[in-house]
């Protein structure tokens, strides 16, 4: 992939590939480092992490995790101490919402939005106040088993970007 290839006829066929998708987050990660503009641009990288300005990335990387789910939050994680409050994670993946809520819970976010969906499916979703009409223990209870606390303990990571004001 380089920028003047040709988009795939049947983009839901081609994502099915894994390695087209390996190429593609890495060909959007090089290129999301390259932006030009006053927010930080953190991007993962495989196993590294990729800024457009230079950023102490020792707390996102390496990076050995491979559910993009879970990986967010540390992204989440390091915002947070650079002492960022109000979050936005963009997905289309409904156990990313839910893992959020838990994180409101577990972490000093003051505002966490999610921006959900597609098209006219779009909408942002506040899952501060969602986490606040349950309260902690049902939030929390929210996860799944398989799901891990959003804590750098283990070996999390993220796919996602992030901007910093």
């Amino acid at each position: 992939m380089n920028g003047t290839n040709k988009l795939p006829g049947n983009w839901q066929q081609f994502l099915r590939i894994d390695e087209n998708k390996t190429e593609l987050f890495s060909f959007l990660a090089e290129r999301a480092a390259n932006v030009n503009t006053e927010k930080l641009v953190v991007s993962t990288y495989g196993k590294d992490v990729l800024c457009n300005r230079f950023k102490d990335t020792e707390k996102l990387a390496p990076c050995s995790h491979e559910e993009a789910d879970t990986r967010i939050f540390v992204h989440m994680a390091d915002a947070l101490d650079e002492s960022l409050r109000t979050i936005l994670i963009r997905t289309v993946d409904t156990d990313v919402v839910v893992l959020a809520v838990a994180a409101v819970v577990q972490t000093e976010v003051t505002e966490l939005w999610i921006a959900f969906g597609t098209g006219s499916n779009f909408r942002y979703i506040p899952v501060h106040s969602i986490a606040a009409a349950l309260g902690p223990d049902k939030s929390l209870a929210l996860r799944t088993e398989s799901s891990t606390s959003i804590n750098r303990g283990g070996a999390l990571c993220s796919t996602g970007t992030f901007l910093q004001s």
